[in-house]
Formats: structure tokens, sequence, C-alpha cells
């Protein structure tokens, strides 16, 4: 079966060979996005194994002159990457070959030097060695064409969850492909303490693995049945960090789309040491978005609606989470998917501090601003935070048009996937056509 990401490594890699030559005129910057580099051998005909100073950056690897100027590149975000060893015993040759439209294959001087290489190469291409890095311990979720399994590295012995996704279905539904690609390029974007932290990414004939940190105590939603509800302050706090967390996002350009409690979930019983998960339905916000897509319950009004939307509908979808915490029963209810869509859409609510206990009416308010119904008037993560309820530690600062090259725009382009559809009243999760959002 052929490579999953071969029309995306084409994308970024137009020419047929593995190299492309770095214009004299265009300099590269390689001081800030560097994250490795290195002597590397490569084979070059009756010259034998020649001698390359390589630079490896968060996305591509790239040789240099002598003088330390950048002279080839190539983008390495969608290649298949193997290692090997040849030679006899006594001498074996270590390296790894990086396949693409053209493949090629590097040597280092000793297993040491290949196993530094594998580490940071890890962080930007798509191994193919899973069965041969990694045991099976239990399957911890399962879905739709995808497993999630608790599994132990060989190498450093540590647990981690790893996301399986079976091929076939990829091929068959592009939108679940487009979610995959998003999510991989969201993550590798990202470094956070409060998102989810993706390790590695393998591919082989039948399967897509995403190697994740195991998160074992469970999600809010969780954790919300086992307390009831959250104080007021507890509450506060949490959605303040909440809020620093999608400020950051917000800053790289990246807007979740599908926040709920489901997918915060915890790495101890702390409830502020949480990790935002799933970044399928992820989308680099330029001029506007208009897919509707999300999970009914906490899906913004815009989005239902059909209008032009932005970042801030994850601030809505916050502000439902805070009215979930502080009430313990979701903001929009109905007898049926199709009731909750539509008061979700019309937003039709009236929320006083009467209706909760120990609540002040200024922690009402708040929760009342997020989930304006006008997005002009919901605030942004950074107006948000300047609330006097919440923490006062310095937000990240949100840059909506200063978009760092390193991102992988295409990735996160308006896609026409199927929407997460939730029913509040019975936890469960359906998936539905564009018609049932209309």
């Amino acid at each position: 079966m052929e490579s999953l990401f071969r029309t995306f490594d084409c994308r970024n890699n137009p020419s047929s060979g593995f190299w492309q030559e770095v214009p004299s005129t265009k300099t590269e910057n390689l001081v800030t996005s560097t994250i490795f580099g290195g002597d590397l051998y490569i084979f070059r005909g009756e010259k034998g194994l020649k001698k390359k100073k390589c630079v490896l950056t968060n996305t591509s690897l790239y040789y240099l002159s002598k003088w330390g100027i950048p002279i080839s590149k190539s983008d390495i975000r969608w290649k298949i990457i193997q290692p090997f060893v040849e030679g006899s015993e006594k001498k074996p040759l270590y390296g790894f070959r990086i396949y693409g439209n053209k493949a090629e294959d590097f040597y280092v001087n000793n297993s040491k030097d290949l196993d530094k290489w594998l580490e940071k190469l890890s962080k930007v291409g798509i191994f193919g060695t899973f069965d041969e890095d990694f045991m099976i311990i239990k399957e911890i979720n399962k879905g739709t064409g995808c497993i999630v399994n608790l599994c132990r590295c060989l190498g450093d012995m540590k647990e981690y969850a790893v996301k399986t996704i079976d091929k076939c279905i990829l091929f068959s539904k592009p939108y679940m492909l487009q979610s995959v690609e998003a999510e991989i390029s969201a993550l590798r974007t990202t470094d956070h303490p409060n998102v989810i932290k993706l390790f590695s990414v393998y591919e082989d004939e039948g399967k897509v693995c995403l190697v994740l940190e195991y998160l074992p105590n469970g999600d809010l939603l969780k954790k919300l049945k086992q307390v009831k509800k959250f104080s007021q302050d507890d509450t506060l706090k949490f959605i303040g960090r909440l809020l620093h967390t999608i400020s950051y996002l917000h800053a790289l350009k990246i807007v979740h789309r599908d926040l709920k409690l489901e997918n915060i979930c915890f790495f101890s019983d702390c409830i502020y040491d949480f990790k935002i998960i799933d970044f399928g339905l992820a989308c680099i916000y330029e001029h506007g978005l208009s897919q509707k897509c999300g999970t009914i319950g906490y899906v913004a009004p815009e989005v239902l609606k059909g209008d032009i939307y932005d970042h801030k509908v994850d601030i809505f979808a916050i502000g439902v989470i805070m009215f979930y915490l502080l009430s313990s029963r979701p903001l929009f209810r109905g007898k049926n998917p199709q009731e909750v869509a539509e008061k979700n859409k019309n937003c039709q609510v009236y929320i006083s501090h009467f209706n909760f206990k120990g609540v002040s009416k200024k922690c009402v308010d708040l929760i009342s601003w997020l989930i304006s119904t006008n997005p002009t008037s919901r605030p942004n993560a950074y107006e948000a935070l300047k609330n006097e309820l919440l923490d006062s530690e310095k937000p990240y600062c949100i840059d909506l048009y200063n978009l760092d090259d390193t991102i992988d725009v295409h990735s996160f382009e308006k896609r026409n996937t199927c929407e997460t559809v939730n029913y509040p009243q019975f936890m469960r999760t359906k998936v539905m056509n564009n018609n049932f959002l209309c």
C-alpha cells in the first residue's frame, strides 16, 4: 500500500528529486529553527561516501557549504524515515533512509549518533518501524477505524498512548485523512504544558500511529461526575489556565474548534494539571472560516448559522464549559439532538446568579460575556484574562497577523469534514452531515 502522506509530501516538494536548491538570493534563517545538526555521509557513486554538514529544522533537512551557507534542502515533514544497519558484524554501517520522490541514504559514525539523529527526526518526519519500537499493553479506547492503545516504548521503556488508524479507512474517507493531517501539523507546531504532546508518527502497510503522551487520570467529564460541581474558586482558576492555553494557540493562529469536557484530560489528580487533546478539527485562522464543524452544545452560534467566523468560537466553548462546571449541567438541553442544535444555534439563554449556589453575580456575568451570541461582543482570550476574577498572570499576546513561516498553513485549510455532534443529555457522540447543522 502506498504512503498515506505522499500527496502532502509532493505538495511540499514539487521537484522530482530529493533535494531542492536553496537560491543564493534567498536568506535562510536557520538560527531559530534548527533543532539538530552534525555530519552525515551521503553516497555519491564512484566517489563513495561524502561527508556533508547537515542541519535539521522543524520542517526540513539542509546541507551546508563549508562556510555554513545552506545549499540544498528537503522538506521531510511527510517523508518516511527508516533506520538501517549495513556491513558486517565487526564493521557495521549505521544510517537511515528518507523516502520521497527519490530516496536518499544517510550514514553516521556510530550507533549513538544514529540514535541522536533518529530522536530528532521523530519530531519532523514519519517513521516506519512501529512494531519494532513499541509493545502494546492494553486497549484504552476504540472508535470507527481507530484504536487507542497503551504502549511501552522498547527504547526508553516509557508508556505512551498510541492512536492507531486503519489506512484503508483513511484512503476511503478523505475527511478523516484531513483530520489526521491537521492533528499532526497542529501538535508539531505547539509546545505548551497544557497541550498534549505528540512524540512521533509511524506509518506501515496497514496503519498510521500517533505516539502521544499518556494521560491516565481521565477527562473533565469524568472528573465532573466525581465531584458533581466545581467551586467558584476552582472553576475560575481552571478557566483562567484554559484561557491562557487558548491564548497561546490563537497566537499561533490555531483555532481548536472542538473544545469540550471530553477533550480536556488530566495527567494527575489536580484539576489544574490538564491537557487539551484531539486537534482533528483544528485549523489556521487567516481571513475568516466558514466550515460547519464542532460538537453540538459547544458550537458558537455563528458556526451553526453559516456565518464567517474566527478564533472566538473557542471562547464560546470555554463559556459553555464554565457553565457546565458551576452547574453540573449542559447549557443547551432538549428532547433530541435536533432540539439541542436549534437552541444552540439561536443561543437564547438567560443566566442569572440565582440559578447557581455559591456563585457571585460577577462570575455569572463572566459566563454571559464568554457566550455572547454576537462574536463582536465576545472577548478574545487576552481580553477575557483581564477580567478581575481571573488569574492576573500575564497571558500570551495574540498576534493574528504575523504567522510564523514554519507553520504548515496548507495542513489547516478549510475542510469539508463531517461534524462531531454531541448530545449532552445522554453523553454520546454522533457524526451527522451538513444538513443537520443548517
